[in-house]
């Protein structure tokens, strides 16, 4: 029974690794597009 556990702990654990990988990914492309969006809206105005 504890290596049953032991086995499924792992898997949640390598599924909650992924959604981390995934949030950093988004994250990142938001950042960027806000720069971006940031940079036109500046030389718009200047």
């Amino acid at each position: 029974m504890k290596t049953h556990e032991k086995k499924r702990t792992s898997e949640i654990e390598k599924a909650q690794d992924s959604v981390k990988r995934k949030s950093m990914i988004i994250n990142a492309m938001v950042l960027s597009i806000l720069s971006f969006i940031a940079v036109l809206l500046i030389t718009q105005i200047a």
